[in-house]
């Protein structure tokens, strides 16, 4: 039991069922743009009638996708994360195809998507392994997606003289600059000693508010562009669990957990890549994967970014004591009665505190409209010289497909 008020329970249950017109009057061009122009929490409270209480059940899955509370985002930003209304509020625009199951397109077997989407599980990680490998092959055996994931690699192959790809880690870049003779100067520290080499090109690839840092000689307006954009912080929280009894006994995989300092709580997925096989059994230990939206609430008409800014104190500002006693006071709070115990089923905590989290996404009730071409990360990722700009940020998108777009348009202002 939700242990809401009976308004709040007939009120989500009107606004899932969609029996109830909660814009009546409203035309459909009228109700479009309400939906773009309201916040997701004032037509919760002021048309749907529901009370802080009932307003904060809708909020996990916004928090960790935005990072912001359901105050910050539009109607229809909450209805693109998952957020109930989309009956009570959206058009039935279904074709024929969708509607009907006997015109309806077949759907992929379990077996089929985990080939189409394969799962890590190190996460993206995996990707990047894959194109080192691809980049320099002796670096580890095999040639398939499906025994990367337990591939030693051969640290010693990644910089080797007269390779034709060298990857150096432990370098930290600092600066770039264009030179008069149609070369670049990248320059970076490793091992405490600054260190500089000469290219035709140069692509960077990283956070778009540090690139002003690293190349000075950008004009103030892109400097301006690229700094727009501020990314959100979160913790991200992986428990290990020398037993995952308690958890499994539950026997759900998810949990969404409305005013609690973790606001989605969920168990690894079942991976099984190649030789790489999960735990089954009951008392096998197990992986608690637990997110954190460090912004707070806003208070007046505070943007997502200047949250997003204040989240990023907050964040800074605790101990790993603070986050571990959240993290356990949470976990037991949820499986105690399935017998979690942290003293004896916690084996390790690791808490990723992500500072500088999601690439920005333009938010509908912060950002302009700008014309195509004029938005902030386009005119921030124009080439200087022979510098091109890279990374997410350059897409104003938070996903590994918007670096991937982002880095053959990078590779290609290169070739041309």
């Amino acid at each position: 039991s939700l242990q809401l008020p009976p308004s709040d329970e007939q009120g989500l249950i009107n606004l899932i069922s969609g029996e109830q017109d909660f814009l009546p009057g409203m035309s459909a061009q009228e109700r479009e743009q309400f939906m773009h122009s309201t916040s997701y929490e004032s037509f919760l409270s002021q048309h749907v009638g529901l009370s802080p209480g009932g307003v904060q059940i809708t909020e996990p899955w916004i928090k960790a996708l935005f990072g912001v509370c359901v105050a910050s985002v539009s109607i229809y930003e909450a209805l693109y994360s998952g957020a109930p209304g989309a009956a009570a509020l959206l058009p039935p625009t279904l074709e024929a195809s969708d509607a009907d199951p006997e015109n309806a397109e077949p759907q992929d077997t379990e077996a089929e998507d985990a080939y189409r989407y394969p799962i890590y599980p190190d996460g993206n990680a995996s990707v990047a392994r894959l194109l080192v490998r691809h980049l320099i092959p002796a670096v580890t055996a095999g040639n398939t997606e499906e025994n990367i994931v337990t591939s030693s690699f051969d640290y010693t192959q990644l910089d080797r003289e007269g390779a034709p790809v060298r990857l150096r880690l432990n370098s930290t870049a600092v600066n770039v600059r264009n030179r008069d003779d149609g070369l670049v100067d990248a320059s970076y520290v490793v091992a405490g000693k600054a260190q500089t080499v000469r290219a035709k090109h140069c692509i960077l690839a990283g956070y778009g508010g540090m690139v002003p840092h690293l190349c000075p000689e950008l004009p103030p307006a892109q400097k301006e562009s690229l700094a727009y954009g501020v990314k959100v912080p979160f913790i991200c929280t992986n428990v290990l669990l020398r037993s995952g009894a308690a958890v499994r006994k539950a026997g759900v995989s998810g949990y969404q957990c409305p005013g609690s300092f973790y606001s989605l709580v969920a168990t690894a997925p079942p991976v099984s890549q190649g030789n790489f096989q999960p735990p089954t059994k009951v008392d096998d230990p197990l992986v608690v994967w637990m997110i954190h939206a460090a912004a707070p609430s806003a208070s007046g008409d505070q943007s997502s970014r200047d949250l997003y800014r204040l989240g990023r104190h907050q964040l800074l500002s605790m101990s790993f004591e603070d986050i571990e006693a959240a993290t356990l006071s949470q976990l037991e709070g949820m499986f105690g009665a399935t017998g979690f115990n942290a003293e004896t089923d916690v084996e390790a905590i690791t808490a990723n505190r992500w500072a500088h989290g999601y690439a920005y996404e333009y938010m509908e009730l912060h950002d302009p409209a700008w014309p195509e071409g004029e938005a902030p990360h386009e005119l921030g990722r124009a080439p200087i010289g022979r510098i091109s700009i890279a990374n997410s940020d350059s897409e104003a998108h938070a996903y590994v497909q918007s670096a991937i777009d982002a880095a053959i348009r990078a590779v290609d202002e290169v070739l041309t």
